[in-house]
């Protein structure tokens, strides 16, 4: 799934924000536990996404981010990765 379409839920959004403080356990009382916690690739790929996003909002035409005129700023490559030949 998505990691966007995850933390855009506000249940979701709140279960992550109880997981960053550590691992939790759930389960009744009666019942088996479970040990829930993030994955720390989980918080590479949100970095990763957020890059992406930072790069195409700084290379942004025809707004008044005075990158009107620079038609070099228009490219939509991902600085990341290199094309497949």
């Amino acid at each position: 799934m998505n990691v966007f379409a995850v933390l855009s839920h506000p249940i979701r959004w709140r279960i992550v924000e109880i997981l960053a403080s550590g691992e939790h356990l759930s389960g009744v009382p009666d019942g088996p536990e479970r040990s829930y916690s993030l994955r720390d690739d989980v918080w590479t790929r949100i970095d990763e996404r957020l890059g992406w996003l930072k790069y195409l909002w700084d290379g942004r035409i025809g707004t008044r981010s005075g990158n009107d005129t620079d038609p070099r700023m228009a490219t939509t490559a991902h600085p990341y990765f290199r094309a497949v030949e």
